[in-house]
C-alpha cells in the first residue's frame, strides 16, 4: 500500500501525532472574523496577516481589516492628505518625507495657517477692547440720564 500522504510530504512526528498534524487548523484571527481552515495556518498568516512590507523588517501582524490602518499609520507618506501617494518601509518613508514634493506646498500651507491665526488673536483682542470701551460709554450715558 501507498503511504498516507502526510508521510509522503516527509512526516517526521509519532503516529499518534499523525492525526492531529493532518486535522484543519482554523485562523488565529478567527475571532476578528478570518474564516480559513487548512493545514498550514503559519502560511496563511504570513500570507494574510502579515504586513507587505514584512521582508524589510515590519513585524505588524494582525486582522486583515486593521492592515489599511496600519498602511496608513506607519507607511503612507506623512502628506497623503496633501496627495502624496508614496507608500513604503517605515525607513524609506522618512527618506522620502525629506523630499516629498508636497511638503513645500504643506509648508506654505502651514505659513499661512499661522499668519490667519495671529491674525486672528489680534482681531479678537481688538474685539474685547471695543467692547470694553462701549460698555464703559454707554454705563457713562445711562449714569449721566438718570
Amino acid at each position: 500500500p501507498a503511504p498516507a500522504p502526510a508521510l509522503q510530504a516527509g512526516w517526521q512526528g509519532s503516529q499518534r501525532d499523525l492525526r492531529r498534524h493532518t486535522e484543519a487548523k482554523v485562523c488565529r484571527f478567527a475571532a476578528s472574523g478570518c474564516k480559513w481552515t487548512g493545514l498550514d495556518e503559519e502560511a496563511h498568516v504570513w500570507s494574510e496577516h502579515c504586513c507587505v512590507f514584512r521582508d524589510e523588517g515590519c513585524r505588524w501582524l494582525g486582522p486583515a481589516q486593521e492592515m489599511a490602518e496600519h498602511m496608513a499609520a506607519t507607511h503612507a507618506c506623512p502628506y497623503a492628505r496633501m496627495g502624496c501617494q508614496v507608500v513604503a518601509p517605515e525607513a524609506r518613508i522618512r527618506e522620502h518625507a525629506r523630499v516629498c514634493s508636497y511638503a513645500p506646498h504643506l509648508d506654505s500651507l502651514m505659513s499661512l495657517l499661522i499668519t490667519l491665526q495671529e491674525d486672528l488673536r489680534v482681531q479678537v483682542k481688538e474685539r474685547e477692547t471695543l467692547k470694553e470701551e462701549l460698555h464703559a460709554k454707554l454705563a457713562a450715558n445711562a449714569h449721566q440720564i438718570a
